[in-house]
This record gives structure tokens, sequence and C-alpha cells, in this order.
């Protein structure tokens, strides 16, 4: 498992919910109907929640690694015609892209006339006590993200849930960030913070 996955294990523990996907789709409320299309799927988890919860359009994921349920990808270059689909997802993703503003222009461009993209990333809120406590700030990508959606209508919807960290959790949480090892004994209460930009096409 690598340090994403480590630290989303950690953290849907303690929230009691499949970090950060069930939050997210608590938020959109995305029709059962629809067919998605995750960019950056990564193992396919957001994929397998909305077949868990009953979805009846064609599921697709890509990845820059392929995996089982996801298709080779990047998200500057899609491989489907315009108006393909009627959701895409963009979690954690985008940021990660080359060329954010193209990866945008591809996600818009496969959407349907009536489609939404939905844009996820965490917010400037996200464990932010661990980080006052342990290393430098994090700074929340969710700034950055409203900068690269500038000119877009976008409706935005944010989560926050607490979360109680251990000091085995902090320790957990900090090696995954490579950083040095806590060394606080007092169990920390923090926030996790999902900001989710919702664009209608």
């Amino acid at each position: 498992m690598d340090a994403l996955g480590e630290r989303d294990a950690l953290l849907s523990r303690r929230c009691g919910q499949l970090w950060p996907y069930q939050p997210l789709l608590g938020a959109v409320q995305l029709s059962a109907d629809a067919d998605v299309l995750d960019i950056g799927a990564g193992n396919g988890a957001l994929l397998t929640l909305l077949r868990e919860r009953g979805a009846a359009g064609r599921l697709v994921g890509l990845d820059p690694r392929a995996g089982p349920d996801v298709q080779l990808g990047r998200a500057e270059a899609l491989p489907f015609p315009d108006g393909h689909f009627g959701a895409v997802f963009m979690v954690r993703s985008l940021l990660h892209s080359a060329d954010p503003g193209r990866a945008l222009a591809e996600a818009r461009r496969v959407l349907r006339p009536d489609g939404t993209l939905i844009v996820a990333v965490q917010g400037a809120a996200h464990l932010a006590a661990f980080w006052s406590r342990y290393g430098p700030p994090s700074p929340g990508a969710d700034a950055l993200t409203a900068r690269q959606l500038a000119g877009w209508a976008f409706e935005r919807l944010d989560t926050r849930l607490p979360v109680a960290l251990s000091p085995q959790d902090a320790a957990t949480l900090a090696r995954t960030y490579a950083l040095p090892p806590p060394g606080g004994r007092d169990t920390l209460t923090d926030h996790l913070h999902l900001a989710v930009f919702k664009h209608r096409k």
C-alpha cells in the first residue's frame, strides 16, 4: 500500500467513512444512472463504492497506471469522444496533472451538455491541528484549485469531519508524509476537510 492509501485507510477508520469517497458522494448527490468517468482513479475505490451504492450507469476509471477496472490514460488527452459522460470526477488528481488547464478542458469536452464536473481536493483545514503541531502547515489545495477554475461557474461544497488521532495515528501520518516521528503523547482532536467544486456544463 502506498503512502496515500495508508493515510486514507487510517483516516477512514477514524472518521467512520470511506475517506474521501463517501463524504464526496454525500455532498454531490449524483444521479444513480449517470455514466461516470473517474480521472486519476487509482485503485478504482470511487467506482467500487458507486457500484456498491447501486449505480446503473457506465463506470470508467482512467489513470496513468492501469489496474483492475481502471484503464491506462492521462487527463490531458482523454481517449473518449465529445459529450460521452454525464459526470466526470477528478478526486485529488488535478494538481498532479502536467497541464491542469488542458486537463480541465478535456474533462469538460467529454461531458454531455447537461453533465457535471466534480473536482475534489483537500481543503485548508484538513488535519490543521496535526500540521500545526508536527510540521510546517500544509497549504490547502482549495485556493489553487479555485484559481485554476477562475472563469468557470461552479458550486463549492465543503465537507468537514471530526477525527480523534492517537499518538500512534500521528506517528503513522508523520511517516506517510515523510516527517520526523512526532513526540506527542496525547490524543489530538482534528478535522478532515474535503473541498468540492461542482461545475454544470
